[in-house]
């Protein structure tokens, strides 16, 4: 795995962070939770989180594709091995539609 520069929040998705500071000044004795669904896409092969640039940009600056909803993808991969059993589940598509959408292919190393 890559070590990636880490950013706060606020420089990736200014829109939540809005919707999160709504929400505290509204019912501030309610705790939020923030989850970031991206670790479970940290195993895409390099040929698919390779944007079509210049090779020396994501070098330089570690652009890359994650893919969107892996908490989804992840509940769904466990749901689908506890009913079929892992063995019978190396190679799965699940497709996430709800709040956005998204599919997912998984290949079990």
């Amino acid at each position: 795995l890559h070590s990636f520069p880490t950013r706060r929040s606020s420089d990736l998705n200014p829109g939540a962070l809005a919707g999160i500071k709504a929400c505290e000044e509204l019912a501030g004795d309610i705790p939020n939770v923030t989850v970031f669904d991206t670790a479970f896409h940290q195993t895409i092969p390099e040929i698919a989180y390779i944007y079509n640039i210049p090779y020396e940009m994501y070098e330089k600056h570690r652009i890359r594709k994650y893919g969107f909803h892996g908490t989804s993808h992840r509940y769904m991969r466990d749901e689908i091995r506890n009913i079929l059993g892992k063995e019978n589940t190396k190679k799965i598509i699940t497709c996430h539609i709800g709040q956005g959408a998204s599919i997912c292919a998984i290949k079990d190393r």
